[in-house]
């Protein structure tokens, strides 16, 4: 394939195949069963754009959430993120940094040449979230209840707006409205809440810590915390219920590959969330397993799979 190439400055440039074998390659490694998926699903031209926006994503998350980064070098990190998105779309020689921003160049300059540039602004808008994620760090590492709405809001309608560009689909259902990822983003949050802690990001909203008077500065030595997550689960079962109506409207081959999806990559979230409830709310240890509640685990998992797939298919 012959691309148009924009001018690059500097010994971090990569060629288009380079950079489709390095995003294939670490998409395989951080999410081999996506990867199988996505060797399925779409033809070599088209996964290996999907390979560059899923790894740059991945990419900027890990600096972001990496405690080794300070505050001002996360800063002057999405800033010049930033900076290459624009120079890009306004073709200007692009100063790269990092071997991992040839990435974010062909993937906006697949945009650029097949018209899709309504698919900046999601892109713009995962800036936005990583922005926002900084900001708490110079504070206190939460959000208000506010806040924290409109962080999962901007965030994960990216996301799920960003796969419609992977989905041979019609425009009318582009523009549905809805979307879905807060619910995984909550049970990733309860997986993930140590190393979140850890990195400084305090994932239960202010008002919460302040209602359940939970010690934000010892988080992960105050037991409280389950108290909040057991009167806060119902709330994600809900978002969950809400999450699968939008999906329930998709066309059927959206449902059919989002199935898909899940089974590979997300399943195994379903079997986490219940074991956290038949563990009386623990979140954020290592849990030492029991036979009868990993048996309740198992039973309530297969209901609840198979609660989802009669939601979206039926």
């Amino acid at each position: 394939m012959h691309h148009n190439q924009l001018a690059i400055i500097d010994n971090y440039k990569l060629s288009f195949n380079e950079t489709a074998e390095i995003a294939g390659n670490f998409t395989k490694q951080h999410d081999k069963n996506l990867w199988r998926f996505s060797n399925l699903l779409y033809s070599k031209k088209l996964r290996r754009y999907f390979f560059f926006i899923y790894s740059y994503l991945r990419w900027v998350d890990d600096f972001i959430d990496d405690p080794k980064n300070s505050v001002p070098e996360k800063i002057n990190f999405i800033s010049h993120q930033r900076e290459v998105l624009l120079k890009t779309l306004s073709k200007k020689n692009v100063k790269f940094t990092a071997p991992e921003e040839n990435y974010l160049f062909y993937y906006i300059d697949h945009l650029m040449k097949t018209n899709e540039l309504d698919f900046i602004r999601y892109v713009d808008n995962t800036f936005k979230s990583f922005e926002m994620d900084i900001k708490r760090l110079e504070g206190d590492g939460m959000f208000s209840e506010s806040m924290l709405s409109e962080y999962l809001r901007i965030l994960n309608e990216a996301i799920f707006r960003t796969s419609f560009l992977f989905i041979p689909m019609k425009k009318s259902s582009k523009e549905q409205k809805g979307f879905i990822g807060i619910f995984i983003w909550y049970t990733l949050m309860i997986l993930e809440f140590k190393k979140d802690v850890e990195a400084g990001f305090i994932n239960i909203s202010r008002e919460n810590v302040k209602k359940y008077n939970l010690d934000a500065d010892n988080l992960l030595e105050d037991n409280k915390r389950s108290i909040w997550l057991r009167n806060f689960y119902p709330k994600i079962v809900q978002i969950l219920e809400e999450e699968l109506l939008v999906m329930n409207k998709m066309p059927f081959f959206v449902k059919i590959v989002s199935m898909i999806v899940w089974m590979l990559s997300y399943n195994n979230l379903i079997e986490e969330f219940n074991r956290v409830k038949f563990y009386d709310f623990k979140f954020g240890m290592k849990l030492k397993k029991e036979f009868p509640k990993e048996v309740k685990t198992f039973i309530s998992t297969i209901h609840m799979s198979i609660h989802i797939f009669a939601k979206v298919f039926f």
